[in-house]
């Protein structure tokens, strides 16, 4: 290993400099620079008034994971040994040895239970009760209303599939996950006003229907209106995959004129 020598840039960061040629202390374990990420502009939440640790879990001053001496790696960056063994899950003792060259090992210190007694635990732990009090955060309304918005600003359609219906699915998604399918429903409880697109009109309705069905409650009136149909729409989908949408389009934006594919309502 070459020799390294730690000195202090102009700005009080600090670098390595290797054979003449500074080299950012942490470049070897693949950190940002120190002037692309800094601890206070990375909070870590529930580890209020300790700094170092922030700075350890923001990745400003990551761990080592290769072969190194902890010393040598923290140099410069005004860690102590402490904050870097907490959250690593490693003694102060455990890194001192790492300090001196030697091999860190950290022991197991929890239960050790077999197949049978893990399914157990499954079958017995409480399950999710989700809180109807949550409330909903975002609707079908209020997603179509800013459809409205970026039409009249000149967007398209199909910008607005994504911005409109996608994001209404997101919301519906996260509803679904901290209240349960009665609070999800909600979110289209109240009927998005006309946007000055036929096909979005006629997508929030297949939307609402498609979820609705899938998820087990009642599609609400204003999803059943005939009005909010569209001849062939396929928002989207390219043209190479047209055949495989007009297979494969769900029921509910199949009736209302919308093809899409098994993908189009994926999100990452």
């Amino acid at each position: 290993m070459q020799e390294s020598e730690v000195v202090d840039l102009l700005d009080g960061q600090p670098r390595v400099e290797r054979d003449g040629v500074g080299v950012h202390p942490l470049g070897d374990f693949g950190a940002p620079a120190f002037d692309q990420l800094r601890a206070q502009e990375f909070p870590v939440a529930g580890v209020a008034g300790d700094a170092e640790v922030d700075r350890v879990r923001a990745g400003v001053v990551p761990l080592p994971h290769a072969p190194h001496r902890p010393r040598s790696h923290r140099a410069g960056t005004r860690l102590r040994a402490e904050p870097v063994a907490r959250v690593s899950g490693l003694s102060t003792a455990a890194l001192g040895e790492w300090d001196q060259g030697k091999e860190a090992v950290m022991v197991f210190q929890g239960e050790v239970l077999l197949i049978g007694a893990l399914l157990e635990r499954a079958q017995t732990t409480p399950a999710y009760e989700p809180d109807a009090g949550v409330g909903v955060h975002h609707t079908a309304a209020d997603n179509a209303a800013r459809c409205t918005v970026l039409l009249a600003a000149e967007d398209t359609p199909e910008a607005c599939w994504r911005f409109g219906i996608l994001q209404t699915l997101d919301d519906y998604a996260s509803t679904l996950r901290r209240g349960g399918t009665a609070l999800a429903a909600q979110v289209f409880e109240a009927e998005p006003r006309p946007t000055g697109s036929v096909q979005l009109d006629a997508a929030f309705a297949a939307l609402a229907d498609y979820l609705a069905e899938r998820d087990g409650w009642m599609t609400p009136v204003w999803a059943t209106d005939p009005a909010r149909r569209v001849d062939g729409w396929y928002p989207s989908v390219p043209e190479i995959f047209r055949a495989e949408a007009e297979r494969d389009s769900p029921r509910a934006f199949r009736q209302r004129g919308i093809l899409i594919t098994g993908r189009s309502l994926d999100r990452a």
